[in-house]
């Protein structure tokens, strides 16, 4: 299996969410993983969005 993953997907790698034990799931079995190259600015820019909000801690 391959996968494609956007920005809420690949996230849930660092924000637990409802369907983060499914996205680990897919994970496993899948044979290759791909991503855009804007998914890492955005998964950046959604985590210090958290951090401002005190929704997450850098601990």
């Amino acid at each position: 299996m391959q996968l494609f993953l956007d920005s809420s997907t690949l996230a849930k790698k660092y924000i637990e969410e409802p369907a983060t034990s499914t996205f680990f799931s897919y994970c496993k079995k899948a044979k290759s993983i791909s991503v855009s190259v804007i998914c890492i600015p955005e998964i950046i820019s959604a985590l210090n969005r958290l951090k401002r909000e005190d929704k997450i801690s850098t601990g």
